[in-house]
């Protein structure tokens, strides 16, 4: 998780540099409203044991649930480099917890619950896993190279490929329909990430399904 969190950074940093992208090209405008707009372009730790599942009902019951006093009012934590939820972890003696990254918009976030995350086998990953689905850039934020795995290589014999990162999270500014046409904050992509042997996260490429 602490390598996921330095993910989130490298988004939060992304929308600061002006380094994302729109439909018409380069995007100027993310630098001037993570100034505006408080806390925004940012990462957050909130040592709150709710599940995502969790965190999409509170935010159904709310008026308007990308009011910001909404979150607000959960005690929190900033998180400016991978180090700082290391510390936070061992405050909290590695109890549940929830990441939260805050876009430039006043009030965006992407929430991050507790089983937010699972770590894949090689053989858990390969049945939903598909290489069409590999994205080898990110069209939102540039800081992210592009980075194609050649095909002439075996990736395992780089430390990669024996371990996979699948995520989700819950998006309170973007309401969905689930199968059972209820409802829903709760994000249909998952992504899921190349692990290293260490258990480091790889930013790119990843899958998308």
């Amino acid at each position: 998780m602490v390598s996921f969190a330095g993910r989130l950074l490298g988004e939060a940093e992304a929308y600061k540099a002006n380094m994302t992208t729109n439909q018409g090209g380069r995007d100027y405008s993310t630098g001037a409203d993570c100034v505006r707009h408080e806390k925004a372009c940012s990462v957050w730790f909130v040592p709150q044991d709710y599940t995502n599942e969790q965190w999409d009902r509170m935010f159904l019951a709310e008026k308007d649930p990308t009011d910001g006093a909404l979150l607000a009012k959960y005690p929190k934590k900033e998180i400016r480099q991978e180090n700082d939820l290391r510390n936070y972890l061992e405050q909290y003696d590695n109890k549940g917890f929830t990441l939260i990254l805050r876009g430039p918009s006043k009030n965006g976030a992407d929430v991050y619950g507790s089983d937010c995350c699972t770590v894949l086998s090689k053989k858990e990953a390969e049945p939903i896993i598909k290489k069409d689905a590999l994205i080898t850039y990110l069209e939102g934020a540039a800081i992210f190279p592009g980075n194609d795995i050649p095909q002439n290589i075996n990736i395992q014999n780089y430390g990669v490929g024996n371990f996979y990162f699948k995520f989700t999270g819950v998006d309170p500014g973007l309401h969905r329909w689930n199968v059972n046409k209820e409802r829903t904050y709760q994000q249909y992509a998952t992504e899921i990430l190349f692990m290293n042997n260490c258990g480091d996260v790889l930013w790119q490429p990843f899958y998308a399904k």
